[in-house]
């Protein structure tokens, strides 16, 4: 997985961020040990969804915000901070078909029927897209002009 947030500071108190990331769709190389053996021992399909992309913006007060001295050498610039926000994420089941409807198996795709063909609710069905919140705190030390630490909760 891979993503990308960029945050823009409106002023010392108020900033606005936003954040995206993407995990490509591996197939059965996403499964771990516990889902070959559920398949192969105990012939179970379990259902697996897995989040393929997910995207938010957020708003974030920092109530508390300054400067300290770290071991009498350097200016640290420090804030505590409160964000919320929403987003989406969307999921992809791990079933026998992709997204558009095709069959994952390269050698059954040149042998599909119109039996195979999935009706628009079971599309609908394989890949969808989620309204997600998210709120949280955090704190924010920059040390240096290339060097800073973020920690969130």
């Amino acid at each position: 997985m891979g993503g990308l947030s960029a945050t823009y500071h409106v002023n010392e108190i108020v900033s606005v961020e936003g954040a995206f990331s993407y995990s490509p769709d591996l197939g059965s190389a996403d499964n771990r040990n516990i889902t070959e053996e559920l398949q192969t021992e105990y012939a179970a399909t379990p259902v697996i969804s897995k989040i393929n992309q997910a995207g938010s913006l957020d708003l974030v007060f920092s109530p508390l915000y300054g400067k300290f001295a770290f071991l009498r050498r350097s200016i640290v610039n420090f804030d505590i901070y409160l964000a919320a926000g929403g987003g989406f994420s969307r999921t992809i089941d791990q079933s026998e078909y992709k997204c558009d409807g095709t069959r994952r198996d390269d050698a059954l795709a040149g042998s599909q029927t119109d039996d195979d063909q999935l009706t628009p609710l079971e599309l609908d069905a394989l890949c969808e897209t989620h309204f997600t919140t998210n709120y949280g705190f955090g704190f924010r030390g920059a040390f240096n002009e290339w060097m800073a630490i973020r920690v969130d909760g």
